[in-house]
């Protein structure tokens, strides 16, 4: 991924054109672009519009295996032919499968992922294989912190590029815990 394809292409695929002469000038290539930080798209690329930031940042994880919760159906149908799981892709094709139902559900678990890819239940080595898998994918993204704003409610914080996931209310929740795959 040259500078020139970044800036044609790639920006005009995640909606930001309107930054392409930029990122021209300073030669972003693939390489660069794995390592564009927030603070660099508001500083050296004069990204200062919150939703245009995000946007960027977003399209920066469908192509690593980070930030799962902004991920496509179509992204977790490439992860999965990543993880060698090829011949079971194609059953996530409009499955409602996306990395937000992953990470956020809790009831959403590698059996759940078995299922929907059709995985027959006696191939142990690949659900297995799918389990730990996705355990390293998703057990980061899962990892929350409570913080506390609202005397009565609180935000759920994740390590992830969208750092507010859930509002609760705190006489419901005694307790935060994020159970494991």
């Amino acid at each position: 991924m040259d500078h020139h394809w970044v800036s044609k292409t790639w920006l005009s695929d995640v909606g930001l054109p309107q930054y392409s002469q930029v990122f021209h000038n300073q030669l972003v290539d693939g390489r660069v672009l794995n390592s564009i930080t927030r603070r660099d798209l508001e500083t050296i690329f004069n990204v200062t519009n919150k939703f245009h930031t995000i946007q960027a940042r977003r399209a920066q994880c469908e192509n690593r295996d980070l930030d799962p919760v902004v991920w496509t159906s179509h992204r977790v149908i490439k992860w999965i032919r990543d993880i060698d799981l090829k011949e079971y892709a194609d059953s996530l094709q409009n499955s409602g499968i996306h990395g937000a139902v992953m990470v956020l559900d809790p009831t959403f678990s590698a059996d759940t992922m078995a299922k929907a890819l059709d995985i027959p239940s006696n191939k142990h080595m690949i659900h297995r294989h799918l389990y730990e898998e996705m355990k390293v994918l998703l057990n980061p993204a899962r990892c929350v912190k409570l913080h506390f704003s609202t005397p009565g409610y609180s935000i759920l914080i994740g390590q992830s590029c969208h750092p507010a996931i859930a509002v609760i209310r705190t006489d419901i929740v005694q307790r935060c815990h994020v159970s494991c795959l």
